[in-house]
C-alpha cells in the first residue's frame, strides 16, 4: 500500500508543482503586493515528517468513504467511515483532515501576521530608544543648569548638542573642541 500511495501522491504532488510554477510565474507579473503561501510545499514537510508534526498515519485516510472500497458513500461529521483511532494526515485520498487543516491555518496565520509582529517589535525599540533619549536629555538639562562645583570643574559631553546649543545655557563657558 505504500508504495501505491506514495506513487499517487508524488503524481499528484508533480501536477501540483506544475500548477504552482506557472500560477506563481503569473502572479509574479502583477505590479501589487501579494504573499505566497505555499501549502504544498507545508504538505510535502509534512508527509515526509509526519510523526514530528503530531501525525500517526500517512497513508489511510480519516474517512474510509469515496475510495475503491467505498466508490459511493460520502463522510460527514455522524459517519461510521470515519477512523478517529489515529491522528491523519488525509481525511480522503486527496484532501487534508481536520488536524491537517488546523495546521495549515496557523501556517497561514503566522505568515500573514509576520509583517505586523515584526513591526510591532520595532516599535517597541524605537519607543525604548525615545525613553532612553528623553531620559539623557533630561539628565543633561539638570547638569547644565546647575552651577558648577568649582572653578576648575570639567565637563566633558558626547551627546548631539551643537557648540551653540551648550552655550545657551546660562553659567557654563563652552569650548569648541574639534
Amino acid at each position: 500500500m505504500p508504495f501505491i500511495y506514495d506513487t499517487l501522491t508524488g503524481i499528484f504532488r508533480d501536477y501540483t508543482q506544475q500548477f504552482n510554477d506557472t500560477y506563481i510565474q503569473k502572479i509574479l507579473n502583477i505590479d501589487e503586493n501579494i504573499v505566497i503561501l505555499d501549502i504544498n510545499q507545508v504538505l510535502t514537510d509534512i508527509l515526509q515528517n509526519y510523526q514530528a508534526f503530531g501525525f500517526d498515519d500517512y497513508v489511510s485516510t480519516a474517512c474510509s468513504a469515496g475510495t475503491l472500497s467505498l466508490i459511493n458513500q460520502v463522510c460527514d461529521e455522524n459517519s461510521k467511515f470515519i477512523d478517529e483511532s489515529r491522528v491523519h494526515v488525509f481525511g480522503d485520498l486527496i484532501h487534508p483532515s481536520a488536524m491537517a487543516h488546523l495546521g495549515l491555518g496557523d501556517y497561514i496565520l503566522s505568515v500573514l501576521n509576520a509583517p505586523i509582529q515584526y513591526s510591532s517589535v520595532l516599535l517597541q525599540q524605537i519607543y525604548i530608544l525615545n525613553n532612553i533619549e528623553q531620559n539623557i536629555q533630561r539628565e543633561i538639562h539638570g547638569l547644565l543648569s546647575q552651577p558648577l562645583l568649582a572653578q576648575d570643574s570639567k565637563m566633558i559631553l558626547n551627546y548631539s548638542l551643537s557648540h551653540n546649543q551648550l552655550r545657551n545655557y546660562q553659567g557654563i563657558r563652552s569650548q569648541k573642541i574639534i
